[in-house]
């Protein structure tokens, strides 16, 4: 017979309101991993090749103009007190100043690289992707070292397997690691345990669970997430374009004509 414990109601209330967190927790940490592993970049990558690769030439062009308006400056300081203008030493003064915006177009162009990348990739089919979803889900509850603290090596193995798997997108590979599972009877469900136990269990249940909710919030409410809105909208797209052609023209004069003052003050040193 079962210890008396096991037979009090409030010991079964807890075992289900606990099982039920656990069934929570998952769900939300399946939420994370598909927003950030599929949504996430899709959205991401989708708005670099739509408007991104505009904002890095606006970026560019910004960055050409106020390094001339840079390189003017140090002209005239050099006439003012009568110094050797040494253009080679400007320049190097200016990429040195430059730097960090160097640095910041560097990554935009390797941003770029990543979403013509990730469009030549094979795209997973939707049918698919429900199926890695769901698998997903069901092989958490039973693996996550996170959810289930007396984790075996080999379901620690298994675990790591499936977090390649699920980052390859590998269907095959994580339909064999739920056949294992299965043949191993690797359970999902909380097998009873001390008293104490679960309740210690229940409460890192609801700190998970408000963290990987406060994780998917942060993910939601990111400027990259929120482009969503802008990718869905071609007029919304359309209007963009138009604004950033404008401000490539207006930087394009206005260093056009700064180009000029340039050339004019370097005849009369």
């Amino acid at each position: 017979m079962w210890p008396e414990m096991y037979l009090d109601p409030e010991y079964t209330k807890l075992i289900i309101e606990t099982n039920k967190l656990k069934n929570e927790v998952a769900e939300k940490i399946v939420e994370k991993e598909f927003l950030t592993k599929y949504v996430f970049p899709e959205i991401k990558y989708s708005y670099i090749l739509k408007l991104g690769i505009s904002e890095a030439e606006v970026f560019l062009v910004r960055l050409k103009l106020d390094k001339l308006k840079r390189k003017i400056s140090l002209y005239k300081d050099c006439l003012e007190y009568k110094n050797e203008i040494d253009e080679k030493n400007i320049d190097n003064v200016i990429e040195k100043e430059f730097k960090n915006e160097n640095h910041e177009y560097t990554l935009m162009q390797e941003e770029i690289n990543k979403a013509l990348e990730f469009t030549r990739q094979e795209k997973i089919d939707e049918n698919t992707l429900k199926n890695i979803t769901q698998l997903d889900r069901v092989l958490i509850k039973k693996l996550c070292p996170l959810l289930n603290l007396n984790n075996s090596r080999l379901e620690n193995e298994l675990y790591s397997n499936l977090e390649e798997a699920y980052k390859n997108s590998d269907i095959k590979k994580i339909l064999e690691i739920n056949t294992i599972c299965v043949k191993n009877n690797i359970k999902s469900e909380l097998e009873i345990d001390d008293f104490d136990n679960m309740i210690n269990l229940k409460n890192i249940y609801n700190k998970l669970l408000e963290e990987n909710k406060c994780i998917i919030v942060n993910i939601r409410s990111s400027e990259m997430f929120s482009n969503k809105v802008v990718l869905e909208n071609e007029n919304l797209i359309r209007r963009k374009k138009d604004e950033i052609k404008k401000q490539i023209e207006n930087i394009t004069t206005e260093y056009n004509k700064l180009l000029k003052e340039f050339e004019k003050l370097k005849k009369n040193k």
